[in-house]
């Protein structure tokens, strides 16, 4: 998913990203719509 936005890995787990808004909101998006219900408590 990083690596498709652009995002260069640095090691194993750390990436970097071009900070664009566009992209930090797009994953943002992604990241709550996949998680975010895993994290809820319910």
């Amino acid at each position: 998913m990083l690596v498709k936005y652009g995002a260069v890995r640095l090691q194993y787990s750390v990436y970097e990203v071009n900070n664009t808004e566009r992209v930090i909101n797009n994953l943002i998006m992604m990241i709550e719509d996949t998680f975010a219900k895993k994290f809820d408590g319910n």
